[in-house]
């Protein structure tokens, strides 16, 4: 989505007993809910404009709003306590338009943003909650996954990938199949979503060649393994 009226969607944050987590992309706000006692607790946690993707660094819990242009910080820990100060926001932080992508580095000192409307990689530093360094990418990107310390980003408009050092250098860019809009490593191969193809494609990291290409069946939007 592009324009018009904010968006309608959230991010439904799934917590159950065996600690399993489950995004569901779905108004300008989080759910969360936990089923330790039985029935479910829900909670509603507001955020900004098109909430797209989530980051965790063992304290907070970070919010890309696409349409906002903003990354809300959300308090993470204390989940339960009295006060229950768990999903609320800690910090609003402008940065770039059209902001599409994240992740943090190895280390969590670096949060990776990636910004759709001008094709840049922007450098935060968590802890100060400011940006740093910014480079530029060869394409406008979708989606972004880190593979020890380096970072994949997914082209949908290009049908490409894009391989960056942790330096924010540019080490190659590799066709992955029409539109790729999700990416997954499974310690061996990048996985590449391409959804209106209704295709998956493996990709060789190392060469950055296509290995094989199949149809999973309907049209897959995300990867996780």
């Amino acid at each position: 989505r592009t324009g018009g009226a904010p968006s309608t969607r959230n991010f439904k944050l799934v917590y159950y007993y065996v600690r399993l987590l489950v995004v569901l992309l779905a108004g300008a706000g989080v759910f969360a809910l936990s089923g330790l006692l039985g029935g479910p607790k829900v909670a509603t946690y507001p955020v900004g404009d098109s909430p797209r993707a989530l980051a965790f660094d063992g304290q907070s819990m970070w919010v890309l709003n696409a349409l906002g242009g903003t990354l809300s910080e959300l308090t993470a820990s204390g989940c339960g306590g009295n006060p229950d100060v768990c999903g609320q926001p800690s910090h609003v932080i402008k940065v770039d338009q059209l902001p599409t992508a994240m992740t943090f580095s190895a280390d969590d000192k670096i949060l990776w943003v990636a910004v759709g409307l001008n094709s840049t990689l922007v450098q935060f530093d968590p802890a100060t909650r400011r940006p740093g360094l910014t480079f530029h990418l060869p394409n406008v990107p979708t989606a972004m996954l880190r593979v020890a310390d380096d970072l994949w980003i997914a082209n949908q408009f290009t049908g490409t990938v894009t391989h960056v050092g942790a330096d924010g250098s540019i080490l190659g860019d590799y066709p992955a199949g029409s539109k790729p809009v999700a990416l997954a490593y499974d310690g061996a191969r990048l996985w590449v979503a391409n959804q209106e193809a209704a295709a998956i494609t493996l990709v060789d990291p190392a060469s950055g060649a296509m290995l094989h290409t199949f149809a999973p069946g309907g049209q897959p939007a995300a990867l996780a393994f």
